[in-house]
């Protein structure tokens, strides 16, 4: 060894001698695989195992057998097993065998026994089951698409979420999509990584301020977004970083916005002098600086920017640390795109699709490919592509001028919105479900085991750890599992009956002689009325500046509509809203003002208010001095929505916001709530 190198490790020839034998002996390397994969190979195994026990075969000498009579014996026990219906499912079940059989085996499943198991899937499987094999449409969102949403999001939608923070949460993230092309798992907690809590973090997102134009009243705001979690490489050395910048045409479009009021909420900047957007906004950049980075405090770095919501005895809060999950996002953008009138449902990969087909016309392949992560072309091809062709072939033909814009309308989303479709069932047709024979069956065997256990027991609660116990709450959910299966296969066909129906009825109606835009407009209008009804003056002043053509406008004026919409923002993302509520008409506290102080709420309150609500300051003033019809409603309202998380002996402080007395137990709670406030709990 040559003298001028110095060895990280002094170590002996007999180390490396030692080492030799343990790797000649030593098992072979496994592919390192990501969550996913790993997941779907252990669910590969595990049905395998209990295929072959049945059969009484011995799992690992019938896998290394690699006889294709085997393996099509075991699809065929699948389909028998399991509810499948796709020829793509079952594609795929095999595709995960056949990597457990590389994994078990360390060699590759034979070119010739892949090709005779495929040809049995697609052949003789395909047609004894009669599996699906038509291509699904793949819904592609455009930027007038994604205007429609954003719209009826802000101004409109009048649904109830858990806290008014998880609605400006949900527009960034439906902007962030698109202007990132990313899957939902890189942005928000993965489905395949659940409790992993890896999602975007305030140290992936730089806020950079660099100079405007001459002349320009005030310089721009520029923000960076580095993705870690993405698919093949979570958290691994590949990432990606995208630039976004503000929007002064539509404000609706501009990320920053509804980002920096989450970072103000959050209280996430180092300078403690950056909390009013004010400030924000009159931040300069001077010589010989060419941008100033707004960093974050060093102890919300590892916090998650999208958080869920979680409840609590004071309420619905925004947890501190728990990055928002997948389901939550796909159940959101899935009941606004229904409220919205659109026909297809709203997911994640329907923004991404059309981010892909954007990118697509003005880049390259591999440009374009570098934006969605793929790497192979035909994965745009098979999985992104839109269907609806984008060139107008007739005009080409013809050799006239092109209808671009007409080309593109036809391939919108919101081609067939209409907000009269069904968002729920009715009274009528849930009502309807209790006596689908299925749920019937399930609701009477319900009734028996609760008759038998009331013979023995007495009471439900007395047979508890018992056998029949159990049997009944298993029961019990599966009723409740049936119904809700009843309620959405039932709501599915009344959106589709609706659909399909609607065409024809309007266009009887113009032959008819009637208006189609008369009544049915007229009820739409009333609808958008009464939501606009439930809706805080803060989100109407947001509604009203996001969608305001500022084209016209001054810089002094943009100026002062960005401010007051990203003050609205953040006082939105600290209230939480209500489902609608009837007022008792004999509530004197309507009187009070739309922020009530402490001293203005009189310590001895109505019997039928919750004092819970009415210290909860993150609620309207409607809902805070909101007086129950009946005492009981109140008792079952605190019971299920405050006490319930509260232990019987924990002690707490009175949440009437002039009272905070310490109180040692809920008991000691319920009788201060009696005694000194005439609230009886």
């Amino acid at each position: 060894m040559p003298a001028c190198r110095k060895p990280k490790h002094d170590r002996k020839p007999e180390y490396y001698i030692s080492r030799l034998k343990q790797q000649a002996v030593a098992a072979p390397c496994k592919k390192k695989r990501a969550n996913i994969t790993s997941n779907m190979m252990a669910r590969a195994e595990r049905d395998w195992r209990e295929y072959c026990t049945f059969i009484a075969e011995d799992p690992d000498n019938f896998l290394e057998a690699c006889a294709p009579q085997n393996f099509k014996n075991y699809l065929d026990w699948k389909m028998d097993m399991f509810s499948i219906k796709k020829l793509k499912s079952i594609a795929t079940y095999w595709r995960n065998l056949r990597m457990v059989y590389t994994e078990k085996t360390g060699q590759a499943l034979e070119d010739s026994i892949g090709r005779e198991i495929m040809n049995y899937i697609h052949g003789p499987l395909k047609e004894e089951h009669d599996l699906e094999d038509s291509e699904t449409s793949l819904p592609v969102m455009s930027v007038n698409d994604l205007f429609q949403i954003l719209q009826y999001h802000w101004a409109f939608d009048a649904g109830s979420l858990p806290h008014e923070r998880q609605r400006v949460q949900l527009s960034l993230l439906l902007l962030m999509m698109a202007y990132t092309s990313s899957r939902p798992g890189a942005i928000v907690e993965s489905g395949c990584a659940k409790g992993s809590n890896e999602a975007l973090c305030y140290k992936d997102v730089k806020i950079l301020v660099i100079p405007g134009s001459d002349g320009a009243y005030r310089d721009t705001l520029v923000m960076t977004i580095t993705l870690r979690y993405m698919k093949g490489c979570r958290g691994g050395s590949k990432v990606k970083t995208y630039v976004c910048h503000e929007r002064d045409d539509t404000l609706a479009f501009c990320p920053i916005l509804p980002f920096l009021a989450l970072a103000i909420d959050d209280d996430a900047f180092e300078i403690p002098e950056l909390k009013s957007p004010e400030h924000i906004f009159q931040i300069k950049v001077n010589r010989p600086r060419k941008s100033l980075h707004l960093r974050w405090k060093e102890s919300i770095l590892d916090t998650p920017v999208f958080r869920r919501s979680v409840r609590a005895a004071d309420g619905i809060r925004t947890s501190h640390n728990m990055a928002m999950p997948y389901d939550t996002l796909n159940t959101y953008m899935k009941r606004l795109g229904r409220s919205a009138g659109f026909r297809e449902d709203l997911k994640p990969y329907c923004i991404r699709r059309g981010t892909a087909n954007s990118v697509d016309s003005i880049a390259t392949d591999a440009e374009r490919n570098q934006v969605m992560g793929h790497i192979r072309g035909q994965v745009f091809e098979r999985n992104y592509l839109s269907s609806h062709v984008k060139i107008d072939v007739q005009s080409a033909y013809l050799g006239s001028p092109s209808q671009d814009a007409l080309i593109r309308a036809l391939g919108q989303m919101s081609l067939s919105q209409d907000l009269r479709a069904p968002k729920s069932l009715s009274a009528e047709q849930a009502t309807a479900i209790k006596h689908h024979p299925k749920v019937a069956e399930l609701q009477g065997k319900c009734n028996d085991l609760r008759s038998r256990i009331k013979l023995k027991y007495g009471k439900i609660k007395s047979a508890k750890d018992t056998e029949i116990y159990c049997q009944y709450q298993l029961l019990k959910k599966e009723l409740l599992v049936e119904i809700q299966r009843q309620r959405q296969e039932r709501l599915c066909n009344e959106r589709k009956q609706f659909f399909n129906t609607i065409d024809s009825r309007e266009i009887q109606q113009q032959f008819s002689g009637l208006s189609s835009s008369g009544t049915d407009e007229k009820q739409i209008d009333i609808d958008v009325e009464a939501r606009a009804q439930h809706i805080s003056k803060e989100r109407t002043r947001i509604a009203d500046g996001l969608f305001r053509l500022s084209a016209d406008s001054t810089d002094q004026e943009r100026y002062g509509l960005r401010v007051q919409v990203l003050t609205d923002l953040v006082a939105l993302c600290r209230q939480r809203e209500s489902p609608s509520q009837e007022r008792s008409p004999h509530n004197d506290l309507d009187k009070i003002s739309d922020t009530p102080e402490p001293d203005l709420l009189p310590i001895a309150c109505l019997s039928t208010q919750c004092l819970f609500c009415l210290g909860d300051n993150h609620l309207s003033n409607h809902t805070r001095t909101f007086s129950y019809s009946r005492v009981d409603a109140l008792k079952r309202h605190v019971a299920t929505a405050h006490l319930r998380y509260l232990a019987a002996d924990k002690s707490l402080t009175c949440p009437h916001p002039a009272c905070k007395e310490d109180l040692n137990s809920i008991e000691h709670f319920k009788n201060h709530a009696a005694t000194v406030h005439g609230v009886f709990m």
